[in-house]
């Protein structure tokens, strides 16, 4: 899976917002949203706040599966 679907599957996943996450890494909340709609890709020091927002790490993010993902939901 690509970076934007697994950053939108682990947002979802946790129940967050757009918005929770941009005010937690300092960023837009269309930033999120174009991140993960593949219009832009967030540089390395965002993508690693957001993975530690979604508790999960940025190669997760990178080479995860969208099954690592809708797991997690499952299990909070």
């Amino acid at each position: 899976m690509a970076l934007s679907e697994n950053l939108l599957l682990a947002r979802k996943a946790k129940g967050y917002t757009t918005e929770y996450i941009a005010n937690k890494v300092n960023i837009g909340k269309q930033a999120i949203g174009k991140y993960e709609s593949g219009v832009r890709v967030p540089n390395g020091i965002i993508l690693v706040e957001i993975a530690e927002v979604l508790g999960t790490t940025a190669e997760a993010l990178v080479k995860g599966k969208a099954e690592n993902f809708l797991s997690e939901k499952t299990n909070n």
